[in-house]
């Protein structure tokens, strides 16, 4: 594994282990939001790295990026693409690692507001 996937590795691992609000496994939600195209990157001066994945639930359709930031808290970015630009349509900040699957899946499957 090189370095550059090293932080995103961790992300999918800690998301998969986690559970949603209703005590759902992480992984069970993961398949449930049709989690794929898993991409990462290492470090930036923005970030120690990230995960991004597209995701095809209930209620939310597009692209979630997580991304460690310096402070070691996470910040998970909610993206549309239409006619081939991006819009961050949520942004949630300060989010910890245990938290990542609720998260995520409060707005993908209940569009709770994070």
């Amino acid at each position: 594994m090189t370095d550059s996937m090293q932080v995103a590795n961790t992300i999918r691992d800690q998301i998969a282990a986690g559970r949603t609000e209703d005590k759902t496994k992480g992984f069970v939600a993961m398949r449930c939001w049709g989690a794929d195209n898993f991409t990462g990157n290492g470090s930036s001066d923005e970030d120690r790295g990230w995960l991004a994945f597209s995701v095809k639930g209930a209620l939310f359709k597009g692209h979630v990026k997580v991304r460690l930031m310096w402070d070691d808290m996470y910040r998970v970015e909610f993206i549309k693409v239409r006619k081939f630009e991006l819009k961050r349509v949520r942004e949630v900040d300060h989010v910890f690692f245990d938290d990542l699957t609720s998260v995520i899946d409060g707005f993908v499957e209940k569009k709770v507001a994070a």
